[in-house]
């Protein structure tokens, strides 16, 4: 991710976070049959044409800058801790009313 903010033109796995990246952004190598000669064709592309890589760097910081930037990573993360906050809420008081419920039921 930081050789991506950093506009490197990157070739990644084709798995796990890095299969978010869109296609546009990095090569894609696909693991684990494939690697090696995904890999190889890769490389070779990018050694190839020089404009493969600058479309990629171009692509990548724009990318970074459009889903990556501080205040866009803060202000997700910000608002999964609220949402789980309020389903944890959520959730006590849907607890909180099942006890009474059954406190109220006994003898």
């Amino acid at each position: 991710v930081r050789a991506l903010a950093a506009g490197a033109a990157c070739v990644v796995s084709d798995t796990g976070a890095m299969a978010e990246i869109p296609n546009s952004v990095a090569l894609k190598v696909r693991s684990p049959a494939l690697d090696v000669p995904d890999l190889t064709a890769a490389l070779t592309r990018l050694a190839r044409d020089p404009s493969v890589g600058e479309r990629l760097r171009e692509s990548a910081k724009r990318y970074m800058h459009d889903t990556h930037r501080p205040e866009l990573v803060v202000a997700g993360y910000a608002a999964a801790v609220s949402a789980t906050i309020l389903a944890r809420d959520a959730n006590d008081g849907q607890w909180r009313a099942a006890v009474a419920n059954a406190l109220a039921d006994l003898p």
